[in-house]
């Protein structure tokens, strides 16, 4: 009878613990319903009791929800998605652009000088718009929010920050702006879900 009585507290405290994780993903349903979700999960929350009672390392870690961002019409909505997971998940947001590398041909004719300027041009301009971002979802109240600005193919950025923020989750966009881009992105996408090792929330483009 005694241990009876000693785990059912434990048994009702799960049970409180998981409804109060619904309610708080159905609160935020309707702000993620037009976001097509390829792989998405919250996982449920860990109890050891008896452990770490020291309040100073808290039994749930900050999540991290890396969001790679290309600046076109789709990353508003990759924004709204990725805050609305951080905000029911506690998490902490990394916001990620991959400058790509120019495919120059014959027809452009630029100089090896205009070469590096368009390439300084554009990362002091993604530079810029991470800057403005960033302090846009503080001033929501998103404290926890990290850039980085990298060099190379999309796919293998992404990929490798994941790894190197422990990603639990990435959140991008689909599609950009051109037809061109749309297909390089598409490939991109499709290289993130097969590779990645952590859940990835896919968000169409606005129509």
């Amino acid at each position: 009878m005694m241990q009876s009585q000693h785990t059912r507290p434990a048994s009702g405290g799960k049970l409180v613990a998981q409804a109060e994780n619904e309610r708080q993903m159905t609160r935020n349903k309707t702000r993620i319903r037009n976001t097509r979700v390829f792989h998405f999960f919250v996982p449920k929350t860990s109890f050891r009791h008896g452990q770490n009672t020291n309040p100073a390392y808290p039994e749930i870690a900050m999540k991290t929800i890396l969001v790679p961002i290309d600046f076109s019409k789709a990353t508003k909505g990759v924004i709204e998605a990725a805050t609305t997971l951080a905000s029911a998940m506690n998490a902490r947001i990394v916001l990620l652009h991959v400058v790509q590398p120019l495919i120059i041909t014959s027809d452009y004719g630029l100089t090896m000088e205009n070469f590096q300027e368009t390439i300084a041009s554009s990362e002091k301009h993604a530079t810029r718009r991470l800057a403005e971002i960033s302090e846009e979802l503080k001033s929501r109240g998103m404290q926890h929010v990290q850039t980085v600005q990298i060099s190379g193919p999309a796919q293998t950025g992404i990929l490798a920050e994941a790894q190197t923020h422990k990603a639990d989750y990435i959140v991008m966009g689909s599609h950009g702006h051109t037809a061109f881009y749309d297909l390089l992105i598409g490939s991109t996408t499709q290289t993130v879900l097969r590779k990645a090792t952590c859940p990835v929330v896919i968000v169409p483009r606005a129509r």
